[in-house]
């Protein structure tokens, strides 16, 4: 597990996933990409 300051961060919720990415861009990564990681 990667706890560094590149590491993503899992949200649950889009307004979650939303304020990840406002303060830490690129990090935020929603409960539902994790499990059906195809691209979009």
């Amino acid at each position: 597990m990667s706890t560094g300051a590149d590491a993503p961060v899992l949200t649950d919720g889009f307004s979650c996933a939303l304020a990840v990415r406002h303060v830490a861009p690129g990090r935020a990564r929603h409960l539902a990409e994790l499990l059906d990681p195809r691209p979009r």
